[in-house]
């Protein structure tokens, strides 16, 4: 039925009242439970589709060990193994060759096994991301209650409500609808929005002929589709896998496409792998023509032709980073998951590294920068009455762009008081109303508003209610001091006629309400709330003293009264305060306009021409607290070098308040309201954005044309939106921020959803969005040392000996190898988040993957390892090691010292900043400890059992101690090149006299050091090695930004303040700071 839209089944079946029978449900009140939960699950499934199918434990070691640059090496060792066999069978000694065979088949069999784990883990955490991010509340009627539940708990036979921004979680069919619109294009491809009407009207249109079966509105609600505008009732008839959403999500298959930084990483593979191929292609080539020539035996030959092989594919694989996409997938993974422990759904895994590089934040207040807790606290009733909790508090004027915000002091020629009727405290003020008055308040409140209460949960005293907290605070305004009983009840006083939900162009929502007159013909009331400026400019009338005992008074809106009221919302956003308005009008027919248009048209023709000549009842002051660590958060971002933009629909002053709490807002700084940023040429928008930091009446639009030129201006844009018109925003950014309090469409439209609603999530997704990048940087810079050494002395050692032995077998090759690749992956993917990231600033988008830090620090770590080994290795003869296994011992000595080398520099590179503290964050690392004590038990087991299947010769305590020196050695190098500037490295590239003359001062600042840090001014360091900063180039790939881009990229907000100003890693304070 629903499949083909098909009213002539609908028909059939008689409609809702067949639906209603068939499914043992109530098209009013809902589920009565008639029938268990598991009694309906059980007969019409359950709304949860069958998990896609992830590879086992088995079938990802079995995917290793297929894997085309394994699968050589287990050839090659099963070869050697049967070679041993067959001479073992010969007679002849073949315990070499089946041990050698045995060895290498162990070792890539643990590095698939590690592999394939981690692989499984990673798996098991994109599982519950998703898992979290398809969890979703909607809301119910059962038992005649309105209730929360999660979209997984949907049953057939429920009544749902849908409201604007929801995605429909299940197949059903209309009951009843206020001007609905759906977007069914995931669906169907077309673009058109559709229009929902009510079953029974649409079955008595169809019956009478006036459309097709497949014409005009339709009752049908397809699971998956949007809900653009409107509002409706309908009972699921389809969950889970019997849904044609469902269906459609099991058909499909998921596609994993690359973030950026895995595109870069996969190019760089491809590189070194190339090169890794012709490395090890020219050393195959060089070795086999010596063997060739060589007069040895035949059996040694063919013994030395497997091991060359060995050692070459080793070579090749080694020169492989087989690790970094493994390393990448895990700092996603990790980074991933720990967000999501901090309230953090990351629902596209390209946001969390793209996040790290974000220059500008477009933030809303409402619930991202406050507690989206709210009260009503003070108020404004008709000419006369004024209300308040407490003493009202003022704040100062701030400099603003344009009109917005100007003083409404005159008008025509007309003075207004400024100081107003008297204000009275809350209480008993609204004992002093007149009846009629508390009427129309209450009515207003409570039948204009899509907010319900919880059933049986409090926070605290109060109830809570569910839907918008503006209209929360509203309802509870209207229950604890109005005298309202209850919202239900007041409801089912009215008869609703027509709904218009809130929508932002339209700055306010309405209900239309029957009413019966002391017996007369009936009249229809709208109620209308929204914003109290949109509803003056749209009044013609007032209320008048709301105390009047004998009738409620209605006045002339004169431009004196107006004028007094734009005062008071002045007043009110002044202190931070949301304003909503009220007012209302009567008609004596509905609707007033033709309703013979299309749907939607009809729908914007009656809201349109009923929103004009309104009477206007009053403003309220509504309080929405800043959360407490916002402030801190900002100023977080901003030493980021991240500017935080304030987008809200609120009224400027409202907005400048806050902005100047949170610590948005300077004196420098500009305002602007969405009318005047829209009349701005793009060249003006050019120059006025970057110091823009407040943008107050800000449209959906207008937040998507601010996120468009930011961009264009070379931005990186994160933006926050909750509302279904955001959606365009969200997705034009390039990271986009959904509040968990926001619409269905809008978490759609995101790549992350905050679950706590709260800006200090967003400084977090930072923090790990840059971790991500360093964990890779960590690894890469861990791989590329191990990877260029371990190479070059291999191919030196093995050309250079005459008898073709290198310094490492193949085993032992293979040993390193797995260091390097799957636990240094593992080791970096899991570093934890550190605040210092956060003291720097974001990397341009053009950047380099490799800071002159990372090169500095690899070259430097090579450098060392290259000259250690190599001087063991060539100067053996010089150091004692002359005989036969004399040179097994150095052999030996040289493999314990390379891999207590790697293990040493895994540590160094936990750093890539300058600070000297390689231990910071062990405990926080749940793989830093167990991997090396790993490394280390293996090492000591190998080095004490590994005997001649290994090549392995016992060591002497004083050849264990020289080892372990050396490899340790490793640390204290590693702070020599911290401390070296690395300015100074580019200096020699591209200005050596410069570089010469810099080294020269800097030499004659040392002897100086101790009375120039003693003294005033400058230090003799800082004017020696570290001076002249105008003549130094820029870092190779370095993330700083120059200052022309600095006001682009984020500190605008932050010029006049000093604390604010985003720091740059140097290296040259932290020189003073470690010398000092």
């Amino acid at each position: 039925m629903l499949d083909k839209k098909d009213l002539e089944a609908l028909r059939i079946i008689d409609g809702i009242r067949g639906l209603e029978r068939g499914l043992v449900t109530d098209g009013k009140n809902g589920l009565q439970m008639n029938l268990t939960v598991d009694e309906r699950r059980n007969a019409f499934s359950s709304n949860r589709l069958p998990n896609k199918k992830t590879k086992t434990l088995i079938q990802l070691l079995g995917d290793n060990l297929t894997d085309p640059v394994v699968q050589p090496f287990l050839g090659i060792a099963g070869f050697s193994i049967g070679l041993g066999i067959y001479r073992k069978l010969d007679g002849t000694d073949g315990r070499g060759d089946f041990a050698s065979g045995g060895v290498v088949i162990a070792i890539v069999m643990i590095g698939a096994v590690i592999q394939a784990v981690t692989e499984w883990q990673k798996e098991k955490v994109f599982a519950l991301l998703v898992k979290k991010s398809d969890d979703r509340m909607v809301t119910a009627i059962r038992f005649g209650e309105k209730i929360k539940i999660s979209v997984h708990d949907v049953l057939v036979g429920d009544l749902l409500e849908l409201a604007p921004g929801d995605l429909v979680p299940a197949d059903g069919v209309l009951v009843c609808s206020s001007f609905l619109q759906c977007d069914e294009s995931s669906l169907t491809g077309e673009s058109e929005q559709v229009a929902k009407v009510g079953a029974n009207k649409t079955l008595e249109t169809f019956e009478n002929g006036q459309d097709s079966a497949s014409a005009g509105p339709d009752p049908f609600i397809i699971s998956g589709s949007k809900i653009l505008a409107g509002t409706g009732r309908y009972l699921v008839t389809g969950v889970g896998v019997n849904s044609i959403h469902g269906r459609v999500k099991m058909e499909s298959t998921n596609s994993t496409e690359e973030t950026p930084l895995q595109k870069t990483l996969t190019a760089l593979t491809k590189h070194i792998a190339i090169s890794g191929a012709f490395v090890s292609a020219w050393l195959g080539l060089i070795l086999g023509v010596q063997l060739y020539v060589h007069d040895g035996p035949r059996s040694w030959k063919h013994d030395k032709l497997i091991e060359i092989a060995l050692i070459c594919l080793a070579i090749n694989l080694i020169a492989i980073p087989e690790g970094l996409p493994l390393a990448v997938a895990l700092a996603h993974s990790n980074a991933s998951h720990r967000m999501l422990q901090d309230g953090i759904l990351v629902r596209k895994f390209t946001a969390c590294e793209t996040m790290g590089n974000a220059t500008t934040v477009l933030v809303d207040k409402t619930g991202t920068l406050t507690m989206n807790r709210m009260s009503v606290v003070t108020g404004a009733l008709g000419t006369t009455g004024r209300f308040q909790n407490k003493k009202a508090r003022f704040s100062k004027n701030v400099q603003i762009y344009g009109n917005a915000g100007a003083d409404a002091d005159t008008r025509d020629g007309e003075e207004v008081d400024a100081d107003g009727p008297p204000v009275m405290l809350t209480q008993p003020f609204i004992e002093s109303i007149s009846s009629e008055v508390q009427e129309i308040l209450v009515r207003s409140i409570a039948i204009n508003s899509t907010a319900f209460k919880q059933p049986g949960e409090h926070d605290g005293q109060l109830p809570v209610y569910c839907g918008s907290q503006t209209e929360a605070a509203m309802l509870r305004f209207a229950e604890g001091r109005l005298g309202m009983i209850s919202s239900i009840a007041a409801r089912a006083k009215s008869i609703v006629v027509a709904e218009f939900p809130f929508d932002s162009a339209k700055k306010c929502m309405a209900t239309v309400t029957k009413e019966a007159v002391n017996g007369r013909s009936p009249r229809y009331r709208m109620y209308i709330k929204g914003a109290p400026e949109f509803l003056l400019e749209k009044s013609i009338s007032i209320l008048g003293d709301p105390t009047e005992p004998v009738q409620m008074r209605i006045e002339d809106l004169t431009p004196a009264r107006r004028d007094m009221m734009l005062n008071v919302i002045k007043d009110y956003a002044s202190q931070s305060l949301r304003t909503l308005g009220l007012a209302c009008r009567d008609f004596g027919t509905w609707p007033p306009v033709d309703s013979d248009l299309p749907l939607g048209e009809a729908g914007d023709r009656i809201f349109i021409n009923a929103v004009q000549d309104l009477t206007f009842l009053g403003v309220m002051g509504i309080q929405d607290t800043l959360r407490p660590d916002v402030r801190a958060s900002v100023e977080g971002c901003i030493r980021a070098g991240v500017s935080v933009k304030m987008v809200t629909g609120d009224n400027v002053n409202t907005a400048m308040a806050v902005a100047r709490e949170c610590g948005i807002l300077t004196d420098r700084d500009l305002v602007m309201e969405g009318r005047e940023f829209r009349a701005l040429s793009s060249e003006e928008m050019d120059r006025v954005l970057p110091k823009l930091q407040v943008l107050a009446r800000f449209s959906p639009e207008d937040k998507k044309l601010a996120v468009v030129k930011l961009k264009e201006l070379g931005e990186t844009v994160a933006v926050t939106g909750d509302g279904t018109n955001d959606g365009p925003a969200l997705a034009a950014a390039d990271v986009g921020f959904a509040l968990a309090s926001g619409t269905d469409i809008a978490k759609e439209a995101a790549s992350i959803v905050l679950l706590d609603d709260s800006f200090s999530s967003i400084v977090k997704a930072i923090l790990w969005g840059r971790m991500v990048h360093d964990a890779v940087k960590m690894f890469l810079q861990f791989h590329l040392t191990a990877n260029f050494t371990t190479i070059f002395i291999t191919c030196v050692s093995v050309v250079a000996s005459g008898t073709l032995d290198a310094i490492l077998t193949p085993a032992q090759l293979l040993w390193v190898n797995l260091i390097m690749e799957a636990l240094g992956a593992l080791v970096f993917a899991c570093e934890c988040a550190r605040p210092c990231v956060l003291l720097r600033r974001p990397e341009r988008k053009s950047a380099f993957l490799f800071s002159l830090q990372n090169i500095k620090m690899t070259v430097g770590q090579a450098i060392y390892q290259l000259a250690v080994v190599l001087t063991l290795n060539f100067g053996g003869e010089a150091l004692g090691y002359v005989s036969f296994d004399e040179r097994k011992v150095l052999k030996t000595l040289i493999f314990n010292t390379i891999v207590w080398l790697q293990l040493c520099n895994m540590w160094n590179n936990r750093r890539l900043d300058n600070n000297l503290n390689i231990f910071e964050g062990v405990s926080r690392n749940p793989c830093l400890l167990p991997v090396t004590y790993g490394i280390i038990i293996c090492q000591i087991s190998i080095m004490m059992f590994g005997g001649e299947t290994l090549s392995i010769t016992p060591l002497s305590v004083k050849e264990w101690a020289v080892s372990l020196l050396l490899g340790f050695m490793t640390l204290p190098v590693g702070v020599l090149i911290r401390l070296f500037p690395a300015e100074f490295i580019w200096k020699c590239v591209v200005s050596p006299k410069s570089a010469l003359d810099q080294m020269r001062h800097g030499i004659a600042a040392f002897f100086r050091v101790g009375r120039g840090l003693g003294g005033h001014g400058p230090s003799a360091l800082e004017r020696g090695i570290l001076s002249s900063d105008d003549e130094q180039g820029p870092l190779l790939g370095e993330s700083s930004v120059d200052t022309a881009d600095a006001n682009v990229s984020g500190t605008g907000n932050s010029s006049s303040n000093p604390e604010h100003t985003p720091l740059n890693s140097n290296i040259d304070e932290e020189v003073i700071v470690a010398m000092g």
